[in-house]
Formats: structure tokens, C-alpha cells, sequence
């Protein structure tokens, strides 16, 4: 059967790496109708010279039967390393990381397939995932380049001369023009709903897709601490970190929440500088 809403959420090229990220809504009764070995078969995308396609178990494969399962074939025209993802919004649109995982796996000559097993039992799914008979699921992957190399001045400066980068990292401190409230560990926290959802496909699901907040007054956030949520957004809006040297936190804790939330949130340009 072929997967849902196909077309990717966000694509990006930068620092040598492509990426994008696929959301897909199941039907709940849809996928119950698949036995073990069935899937959901998504097209064939192409991304920068390499075609993939995902497959998705709800009953899991002959090899791991009732373990939900995803797998992603790729071909590639050279051997390099991936990082694949995925993660559960729950019922109110919200990502969370009891139910995502990442890893990463180098593709030979002889290995072109990669999959992910135990996603999610079905009471867990049912109980905190599953809203008006529907579940949504977003898939991602990076093909990873050397993270050594020199980007073009393009792809990280904007047009030189004007400083990009520095006029949208002041924009977040703009009070003025914000349009979304996020509480986040008693603390609120202003920000801008087209950046957001520009930067990150968890954001732009929660902001703008099927399952969006838009109706609330103020946004929740679990799981991240206000230090780490801050630094997040400071690298969504500017592509580099804030000074969190005054921070009661060792940095190095820091940075490794920084690296957790990045990945729940997708922001796959602060997991390369969080490494």
C-alpha cells in the first residue's frame, strides 16, 4: 500500500550534508488491516543524486514480527554515511522523546538497506498517539558530507554583504512581531511561527499541519530546560550558538541536551555543530 502525504516537509543543503524530513498520517483501522511482512510502501524520492524509498511495518517483518518497523532502501552513486529518525507526534501535536529514535549506518557496496525496529507497541501508540482514529509519524535523513570541508560563503553568509544572519539573530529578541508564546519550564518564551516552521519540520507540523496548536494561547514544552530551548531557537534564527558560559549548567551538559533537542525538533544543521 503506498504511504500518505509523500512530498517532503523541508529539504536542506548546507555544510556538506542534505537532508529531508517526510510526514506521514496513517488511518489507525488502515493499518490494523496488514499482517506481518506488509507495509507501506512510500514512491521513490530523489534527493542530490540519491534515490530512496521508505517502507513502513505496522505489524513489524518476518523477521521481527508485532514490532512496528520502518526501513529505508537508498541508493547512492558512492559509499557514504546516513543518519536516519523518526518521531511520534502525540495528540496534541507534540513531538517527544519517548517515542523517536536516530542512528546512523554506512552504505557499501553490499549494503543498501537499513531498518528500525520497535518503534511502538500498540497500547503506548493508542493511548498517547493515536487522536480521531489517526497517528502521525515524521521520517528523516541526512546524507552526511565531511563537516571539515569550507561551505560556500552562500550557503552560510546570505549574500554578501549584508549580514543576515545577525539581523534575523536580532529578530528574536523582537518582541514586537511575534506570534507564537512557548512555557517552558515556567519560563515564556516569544518567537515567530514562519521561522520556526522554516527551520524545522517538527515546528511547522506542530504550527501550521493537521495536528496545529495555532488555536492556543500559549504552547507547552516538556522535556528541554529553558537554557537549552533558548540556544535552540538562538541557532534557528542565526546558525551559530549563544554564549551559554554564564550559565549555572556546565556547557558541556549544555550542549549535550542541545544535541537531544535538536534531534527531537529535526534541526539537523545544531546536531553537526552540537558533535
Amino acid at each position: 500500500m503506498a504511504l500518505a502525504d509523500p512530498n517532503p516537509v523541508t529539504y536542506t543543503a548546507a555544510l556538506g550534508m542534505v537532508s529531508a524530513t517526510h510526514k506521514f498520517h496513517f488511518n489507525q483501522s488502515k493499518t490494523m488491516e496488514l499482517h506481518i511482512g506488509q507495509s507501506f510502501d512510500s514512491s521513490i524520492f530523489s534527493l542530490a543524486g540519491r534515490t530512496y524509498k521508505i517502507l513502513f511495518y505496522p505489524q513489524g517483518t518476518v523477521d521481527t514480527p508485532n514490532s512496528m518497523c520502518v526501513s529505508l532502501t537508498v541508493k547512492s552513486p558512492s559509499a557514504e554515511t546516513v543518519s536516519v529518525g523518526y518521531i511520534f507526534l502525540n495528540k496534541a501535536g507534540m513531538p517527544t522523546s519517548k517515542a523517536s529514535a536516530r542512528t546512523t549506518f554506512t552504505m557499501s557496496s553490499t549494503q543498501d538497506r537499513f531498518g528500525m525496529t520497535r518503534m511502538m507497541d500498540w497500547p503506548h501508540l493508542e493511548a498517547e498517539f493515536v487522536k480521531d482514529g489517526c497517528f502521525t509519524l515524521l521520517f528523516s535523513l541526512t546524507f552526511l558530507g565531511d563537516s571539515h570541508s569550507e561551505a560556500p560563503t552562500e550557503a552560510v553568509n546570505g549574500i554578501i554583504p549584508f549580514s543576515i544572519n545577525e539581523q534575523f539573530a536580532g529578530l528574536l529578541g523582537d518582541k514586537e512581531m511575534t506570534d507564537v508564546v512557548f512555557e517552558v519550564g515556567g519560563e515564556t518564551i516569544t518567537a515567530h511561527r514562519l521561522v520556526l516552521g522554516a527551520r524545522s519540520a517538527i515546528f511547522k507540523a506542530q504550527l501550521f499541519g493537521m495536528m496545529a496548536e495555532k488555536d492556543k494561547a500559549i504552547i507547552q514544552i516538556g522535556d528541554i530546560a529553558p537554557p537549552v530551548f533558548k540556544a535552540m531557537l538562538h541557532f534557528i534564527y542565526s546558525d551559530s550558538l549563544p554564549d551559554m558560559s554564564n550559565e549555572e549548567t556546565p556547557v558541556v551538559t549544555l550542549i549535550q541536551h542541545l544535541y537531544k533537542a535538536a534531534d527531537m525538533y529535526f534541526v539537523e544543521g545544531l546536531k553537526v555543530v552540537c558533535r
